[in-house]
C-alpha cells in the first residue's frame, strides 16, 4: 500500500491536473461564448440600413455599412503587412480619406500582392484625385493600430490617433477587385476544445483511483 506521504504527494499531483484542466475548459468556453456574440453581432450589423454619417458609438456600430463623400489625401499611402489572399502574401493597403463633412478616416482599399522581394514596393493602383462616393464598413481602428507596416518612401503619417477605418467594398458603386474578407462565421473549434480539456480531467481522476485500487489490491 502507498504511504502517506506518496499518497498525498500522487493525490496533490491530480488535483492540481484537473485544476489545470478546468482553467482551461472554462477558458476555451468563454472565447467560444466571445467568437459567438462577435459573430451574432456581425451579422445583425451587416443586416441593418448603410449609414451616410459617421456614428458617435464605433464599437456599437463596428461592421456595419457607411456610404460618405469626400476625397482621398494624397501621399498618406499605407500597406500594412502580414495580409493573404488566395494563398498569397501581400497587404492592406489604406489611404487617409476627408469625408465632405470634414472628418479625415483611414480607408482599407482592399488587398495588393507583395513585390518580388520583402524590400520591394508593389504595384498600387492609382489614388483618384475627383471627389468620390465610396461604401465600405466601419471597423475598430485596434487591429490599425497593432499593425507592422512596409517603409513607404514618404513619411509614414501617424496612426497614433486611429478610432476608426473604414473597409472599402465599393468605390462609386463598382464593387473593387480584392475587398478586406470578412472573418469565418463559425464559433470555431473553442467550444470542442472545453469539451476535450473536462474529458482530459476525467481521465485524471480515473487514473488517480485506478492507481489506488492497484495499489490496495496489491497489499
Amino acid at each position: 500500500m502507498d504511504s502517506e506521504s506518496n499518497f498525498l504527494a500522487k493525490s496533490f499531483i491530480a488535483l492540481f491536473l484537473v485544476a489545470v484542466c478546468l482553467v482551461a475548459a472554462n477558458w476555451q468556453f468563454h472565447r467560444g461564448q466571445d467568437r459567438h456574440q462577435l459573430n451574432d453581432k456581425i451579422v445583425k450589423n451587416l443586416a441593418k440600413p448603410a449609414l451616410t454619417t459617421v456614428p458617435k458609438n464605433i464599437a456599437k456600430n463596428e461592421w456595419r455599412r457607411i456610404e460618405i463623400s469626400g476625397n482621398y489625401l494624397p501621399g498618406t499611402d499605407l500597406l500594412r503587412k502580414n495580409s493573404y489572399f488566395e494563398g498569397q502574401y501581400g497587404y492592406e493597403y489604406l489611404t487617409k480619406f476627408r469625408a465632405t463633412t470634414g472628418e479625415i478616416i483611414w480607408v482599407d482599399r482592399g488587398w495588393v500582392k507583395a513585390g518580388a522581394t520583402a524590400s520591394e514596393k508593389p504595384l498600387l493602383p492609382p489614388t483618384p484625385n475627383e471627389e468620390l462616393l465610396i461604401e465600405g464598413r466601419i471597423r475598430s481602428g485596434k487591429t490599425l493600430l497593432q499593425g507592422k507596416f512596409f517603409a513607404l518612401p514618404q513619411v509614414r503619417p501617424n496612426v497614433s490617433d486611429t478610432k476608426f477605418r473604414i473597409d472599402l467594398i465599393k468605390t462609386n458603386g463598382q464593387r473593387i477587385g480584392n475587398p478586406t474578407e470578412l472573418p469565418a462565421l463559425s464559433d470555431g473549434p473553442h467550444y470542442a476544445y472545453a469539451l476535450q480539456w473536462l474529458f482530459f480531467s476525467g481521465l485524471v481522476i480515473y487514473g488517480r483511483l485506478l492507481i489506488r485500487r492497484q495499489a490496495l489490491s496489491g497489499k
